[in-house]
């Protein structure tokens, strides 16, 4: 996150080049819409943007939601190398 003209808003534009450092290509796309939503304009055709506040919120979602499934992936056994032994 990168509020390069200190409004306390960040837009798609100023995340972007974070993101594909922290997610590579492969993620950007999945990381951008899980924090700004679907359309990276608003109804007024400029570039969506939030406050800091709802990127740390979005951003801490994210982390909670991923730590779910990989625990629950564990508990099934679905992650390699962490299977239970009898």
């Amino acid at each position: 996150m990168y509020d390069k003209d200190f409004r306390g808003r960040v837009t798609v534009e100023e995340t972007l080049q974070i993101l594909f450092v922290r997610h590579g290509r492969e993620q950007l796309d999945t990381e951008i819409e899980a924090i700004f939503g679907v359309d990276e304009r608003q109804q007024d055709e400029e570039e969506k943007e939030i406050t800091y506040q709802e990127y740390v919120e979005k951003v801490n979602e994210r982390a909670l939601n991923e730590q779910k499934r990989l625990l629950d992936d564990k508990r099934k056994g679905k992650l390699k190398g962490l299977q239970k032994e009898d």
